[in-house]
């Protein structure tokens, strides 16, 4: 293998692992999160953000969920996990339900938060990446 060939794969190891080919160390919260690059994962610098924070997107899911017919007709309670990815734009581009409590609230979870708003995209080294992440949705009787 050529020197350069080598530079190059240690400098790419070295960024998909979130470290600094210099002496600096590294900072503990630069390695609190997870974001996708292409097809990887690697440490994230910063989370993707709902802008006015997550009480913020609390308050959209609340003001928007449309609890299923037959969930109301139950006064079922439940909470969805769902997994959704935010893209370097901001768009929500995917997301699914990670368990079904039934009665269609897995599906109505799923619809609130694809039709959400845009986020702030996650960073990463300067760059927008792509960035997942999971958030509860609760049903409760008075909805």
């Amino acid at each position: 293998m050529q020197p350069h060939t080598i530079k190059l794969m240690t400098a790419l190891f070295g960024i998909i692992l979130g470290f600094s080919l210099s002496a600096q160390s590294l900072r503990r919260d630069t390695m609190a999160h997870v974001i996708t690059y292409g097809n990887g994962l690697i440490l994230g610098e910063r989370e993707a953000a709902f802008p006015g924070g997550i009480e913020a997107w609390d308050n959209y899911i609340i003001q928007n969920i449309q609890l299923p017919k037959k969930a109301a007709k139950q006064k079922k309670e439940a909470m969805v996990l769902v997994w959704f990815k935010v893209d370097s734009l901001g768009n929500i581009i995917a997301a699914k339900a990670l368990n079904d409590p039934g009665c269609g609230l897995a599906e109505a979870a799923v619809r609130v938060v694809k039709d959400g708003p845009n986020w702030i995209p996650a960073e990463q080294s300067g760059l927008r990446v792509n960035y997942c992440m999971v958030h509860p949705v609760v049903f409760n009787k008075e909805q």
